[in-house]
């Protein structure tokens, strides 16, 4: 029996329930800077990104329509994992529209290997980022069967999303918590 799978309905901060998001998560998921930068400094433990799939393809409904592109334009979409501690904490699923690879921005296609986009994205001086949007994900929902692909999950996971400006040319990045993020312990 296949799951029929539905539309998230993303929510800016002013229409989301904040208490329905666990206290230990809200730090995580309201912060603006690179959450990888956040761990390593505040946790002193060492990130690692495994490459799920970096290719070119079309993106979904959802995502074209968020970045103002034809649907079926191809875009590089790469999907992450990022661990620590031996424990997956984060999904990250970035669409890349091919026009952002033109004029200085096209040597950011050769950057894109094992490390966090993050890293990438914040030394980039032009580097804009917009509002989140958030949603609880469910088994029925595409984004949670995409950040769940290789990994068990419980049947509710946080995630947000939001464009980043480089050049300003557009960029999607929705990144899905995992819980065990907050199972990471702070350096002393």
């Amino acid at each position: 029996m296949s799951l029929s799978i539905n539309n998230v309905k993303w929510k800016n901060l002013d229409s989301l329930h904040t208490q329905q998001i666990p206290v230990s998560l809200r730090s995580f998921l309201f912060d603006i800077g690179s959450t990888t930068r956040r761990i390593q400094r505040e946790y002193g433990v060492t990130t690692k990104v495994n490459i799920l799939r970096q290719d070119w393809r079309t993106p979904s409904f959802n995502e074209a329509q968020k970045l103002r592109i034809p649907r079926c334009q191809s875009t590089l979409i790469r999907e992450t994992y990022l661990s620590c501690q031996d424990k997956i904490w984060m999904y990250a699923r970035a669409v890349f529209p091919q026009k952002l690879f033109v004029g200085k921005m096209r040597s950011l296609l050769y950057k894109l290997d094992e490390q966090p986009l993050g890293k990438l994205l914040f030394c980039e001086p032009s580097m804009q980022r917009s509002e989140f949007e958030f949603a609880a994900l469910c088994s029925r929902h595409a984004e949670y069967q995409w950040a769940t692909q290789q990994q068990g999950a419980p049947n509710l996971l946080w995630a947000r999303r939001s464009i980043f400006l480089l050049q300003a040319k557009p960029l999607l990045l929705t990144e899905v918590f995992f819980p065990a993020i907050l199972e990471l312990e702070r350096r002393k």
